[in-house]
């Protein structure tokens, strides 16, 4: 039976080294095509369409509790892995039964932004680290969602070469 997606129940951050991260909350980058306004004769109106596996900039932003070591690794400015490994929830349609899935998502990123957060008694500073990102890799039970690495003209999406055209066509 097919099983519906819940929640993410938990989930680390590593570096490239292995080095867990503490404490984080993370906002993955967004997946937003390039796209161009067509128009013309025999297009009634306009159609704002995407191209193939083109995305605008990949960024992500990781928050901690406070300023720290981690956070401190992860200013340097050069290429950093970082590497979520998280537990999804789903629900057995037919029994009902709550199972898991391991979410894995890669992602190869520089620093572009920094802050150490906000000083208040008794609270946390929400300090973040803002990165771009130029290789995305989620996987889900070991099986590849996405892969999009545009420095290597990659992107495929639910197993399929989305750029395989277009790599034929300019090579």
């Amino acid at each position: 039976m097919p099983a519906i997606p819940e929640r993410l129940i938990n989930y680390n951050c590593y570096t490239e080294a292995g080095r867990l991260l503490g404490v984080t909350t993370v906002d993955m980058p967004q997946l937003q095509a390039m796209t161009d306004t067509v128009k013309g004769a025999g297009i009634a109106g306009e159609i704002n369409e995407p191209t193939i596996g083109h995305y605008q900039a990949l960024s992500a932003t990781v928050h901690f509790n406070t300023a720290n070591v981690d956070m401190n690794y992860l200013i340097n400015p050069r290429p950093h892995v970082l590497v979520f490994l998280g537990s999804l929830q789903f629900v057995d349609q037919g029994s009902g039964e709550l199972k898991t899935k391991a979410l894995r998502v890669l992602m190869r990123a520089k620093p572009t932004n920094s802050s150490i957060g906000n000083a208040d008694v008794s609270a946390a500073m929400d300090s973040s680290v803002e990165f771009s990102v130029d290789r995305l890799l989620i996987t889900l039970d070991g099986v590849p969602t996405v892969d999009y690495d545009p420095l290597n003209f990659v992107c495929n999406i639910g197993g399929v070469d989305v750029l395989a055209g277009v790599r034929r066509d300019i090579q």
